[in-house]
C-alpha cells in the first residue's frame, strides 16, 4: 500500500480509462462532517430522522426535479450517511 504525506491510503476505485462525465449509473455515497450521526437514529431497524435528517431528506428529493439531466434510482439514508444510485 502506497503512503501520501506518511500516511497510508487506499487506491482508488475508479475505473481506469472511464471518462466519469459519460452518461451512465453511478453509486454515491455522502458522509456527515467527521461522520457525526446527525441525520437521526435507528430504532427497531428504523431510521428515525432528526429535524436536520428530515431537511436533508427533502432538499435531496427537491434536486432532481430542479436537474433534468440526473435520475434517482434507489436512494437511502442511515445516521450519518446517504447512499444513492442516480442516473446521468
Amino acid at each position: 500500500m502506497k503512503k501520501f504525506k506518511e500516511k497510508y491510503r487506499i487506491e482508488s476505485n475508479r475505473l481506469k480509462g472511464w471518462d466519469y462525465s459519460n452518461d451512465g449509473l453511478y453509486f454515491i455515497a455522502i458522509v456527515t462532517q467527521n461522520r457525526v450521526c446527525n441525520l437521526g437514529h435507528i430504532k427497531n431497524n428504523i431510521l428515525i430522522k432528526s429535524d436536520f435528517g428530515k431537511i436533508v431528506d427533502q432538499e435531496w428529493h427537491e434536486s432532481f426535479p430542479i436537474r433534468k439531466e440526473l435520475n434517482l434510482i434507489v436512494y437511502t439514508m442511515m445516521p450519518n450517511h446517504i447512499q444513492a444510485i442516480v442516473e446521468i
